[in-house]
């Protein structure tokens, strides 16, 4: 297994066209097409800034998806602490491998387990509770 490596830095938007054109001005380079993942209630695009990504988003739906009693993850984070920051992501070679020895150390995902992104590449969010308040991804590239 290779050892974790940044995958990309998602920002949590209200607006994705208009954060899109604000920040293609400052890096001189375009986003990708904006894609919908309704497994997540989100529309998301990617800026490539040499080997890391940058991920914007955007919030689609009122109520999360996979659990409809509760807000919009994204939605409710930008409700409690505005645009910004949301999550790192790391890649794995091998998810199953890594979830084995984080939960070896006592580090879990989040309820909503494993899920694909718009790429279709398993991901999995890790508790905060464990990751000392940050919201870290994983995401499996078995490049």
């Amino acid at each position: 297994m290779k050892a974790l490596s940044i995958d990309h830095i998602a920002f949590a938007v209200a607006d994705l066209g208009e954060t899109a054109a604000q920040l293609e001005k400052i890096f001189g380079c375009g986003f990708s097409q904006p894609e919908q993942v309704d497994s997540q209630g989100v529309r998301s695009a990617f800026l490539r800034l040499g080997e890391t990504e940058v991920e914007l988003v955007e919030s689609i739906s009122k109520h999360s998806p996979t659990m409809p009693l509760l807000p919009n993850p994204i939605r409710s984070f930008i409700d409690k602490h505005g645009e910004g920051l949301h999550h790192v992501c790391l890649k794995t070679d091998d998810l199953d491998q890594e979830l084995g020895r984080l939960s070896a150390q006592g580090i879990q995902p989040l309820p909503s387990g494993i899920s694909r992104n718009a790429q279709g590449k398993r991901i999995v969010f890790l508790n905060p509770t464990h990751t000392a308040n940050m919201l870290i991804e994983l995401v499996e590239d078995r490049r």
